[in-house]
């Protein structure tokens, strides 16, 4: 480094531990600070992430909140090593005692889980935590949420196994392309020149274990469809990649399937807004899209999408109410949405359900409005008190 550049300082290994660490104490209690000052409930995210490496897994916590500026903040607050067997009750213990060192014990409002086979002993031990301490809304009728994207990935995974074989050739195809500077080149000229298609659209190489990367991958593919043929022609070495009009046919239709799908995760990927006021209408435009496709709109899919209607409807139906609550609070929906959607998949049990919605949306209306009381009668007393502690000094 000194040859390139004689002025540099060379910066020891301890030097940069102490400056990681003083960053991140910095920022922790940045957050901290944030979170303390937020008058809003807290939810919390659950997620089982296992390393691609080393293969061992780890617990990582998010809070969703939103400041007095009514800006949406995602901050991880917990991220623990999981030793095997896991125990819900443990996991829970350090939770706890981890939200307790940010200060937001009393402020938590609910937890998605992504049904980890430790999930149920720890969100009961987190439940039977808060309520003892009475920090849940409504004695913790919201408390736990299902992740709504944890069953979409479930039902997309398995149409993409259908067309596995399918798959694997357009990504060998893509791979083959783009392993040769020369040959991307000459590829990405041809298409431009000879298909008249805009090469700023590159063809993409999916991860293989991040299915919104095979959706974009075959929505590159298909952009590129005939400038493939044409390579495929040409390049003996490519031919093996090649796919008939059946295998193409089959892409189509499974990316037509997908693209719901895709939409629909995105939008609730989004952290600049709050998105649970857009949950009950996606989940509606999901669960049509599945009775579409199995009524044989599909026809390689429908065994599989009869199965993964099944386990939506399970999960439909059990959905965390407060959701149905968002939607009504959403000016453009109200109640009529709800009133829709139910009478469509519930059928004669819609009016139960919308009442039973609106009725809870009223006892949380009365529960915060006197949280904001109580908080009211706290802060006139206090002023209270300083004014007349001022009075007496004046005397």
């Amino acid at each position: 480094m000194s040859i390139v550049c004689p002025e540099s300082v060379n910066v020891s290994i301890r030097d940069i531990k102490r400056d990681i660490i003083s960053s991140y104490l910095k920022e922790r209690d940045n957050i901290k600070e944030l979170l303390g000052k937020a008058t809003g409930k807290v939810c919390l995210a659950c997620e089982n992430w296992c390393s691609e490496y080393s293969k061992d897994e780890y617990l990582c916590i998010t809070a969703h909140f939103s400041d007095d500026d009514w800006k949406v903040h995602k901050k991880i607050v917990c991220l623990k090593t999981l030793i095997p067997p896991f125990d819900g009750s443990l996991i829970a213990e350090e939770i706890a005692i981890c939200l307790k060192q940010w200060k937001i014990v009393s402020k938590i409002f609910s937890i998605t889980s992504d049904n980890a086979s430790y999930d149920d002993g720890m969100v009961s031990s987190l439940k039977r935590c808060f309520l003892s301490k009475k920090n849940l809304s409504i004695d913790a009728t919201f408390f736990q949420v299902q992740c709504c994207c944890q069953i979409l990935n479930h039902i997309v995974q398995a149409s993409l196994d259908l067309a596995d074989d399918v798959i694997d050739k357009i990504r060998g195809g893509v791979k083959y392309i783009r392993k040769l500077i020369w040959r991307k080149k000459k590829f990405y000229e041809i298409a431009a020149k000879e298909f008249q298609l805009d090469t700023k659209r590159r063809l993409q190489l999916d991860l293989c274990y991040c299915w919104n990367t095979t959706y974009m991958m075959l929505e590159s593919a298909f952009y590129y469809k005939g400038m493939l043929q044409y390579w495929g022609e040409h390049d003996v070495c490519f031919r093996c990649h090649m796919l008939s009009e059946e295998e193409w046919e089959k892409l189509s239709l499974l990316q037509k399937f997908l693209s719901v799908f895709y939409d629909v995760v995105y939008m609730f990927s989004v952290t600049q807004h709050p998105t649970s006021n857009l949950y009950f209408r996606a989940l509606w435009k999901v669960h049509m899209h599945l009775l579409k496709a199995a009524r044989g709109s599909y026809s390689f899919m429908t065994s599989m999408v009869r199965d993964m209607q099944e386990r939506f409807e399970k999960y439909w139906m059990n959905h965390n109410l407060i959701l149905s609550c968002a939607a009504v609070l959403d000016p453009r929906y109200k109640v009529k949405l709800i009133e829709f959607c139910y009478t469509k998949v519930c059928g004669d049990k819609a009016d139960v359900l919308v009442n039973h919605t609106v009725r809870t949306l009223y006892v949380l209306f009365d529960e915060y409005k006197l949280n904001s009381m109580a908080k009211l009668l706290m802060l006139q007393d206090f002023c209270c008190s300083c004014s007349c502690g001022a009075w007496k000094c004046r005397w």
